[in-house]
């Protein structure tokens, strides 16, 4: 898998996320965790786009 698929792959999951915490927005416990994994994401991301340029 390149950085490329890798990266593509960290977006998807994040628009999932997004999509999970909109659904279920009164659910406290899952909305935290969608917002670290979110969180840890968005850090592999900004690792990602450094490395490749």
């Amino acid at each position: 898998m390149s950085d490329f698929d890798l990266i593509q792959h960290l977006m998807s999951i994040n628009t999932h996320l997004q999509i999970l915490q909109s659904a279920r927005p009164s659910d406290r416990i899952l909305f935290e965790i969608s917002q670290q994994v979110r969180s840890r994401l968005q850090e592999l991301l900004n690792v990602g786009e450094v490395c490749r340029k």
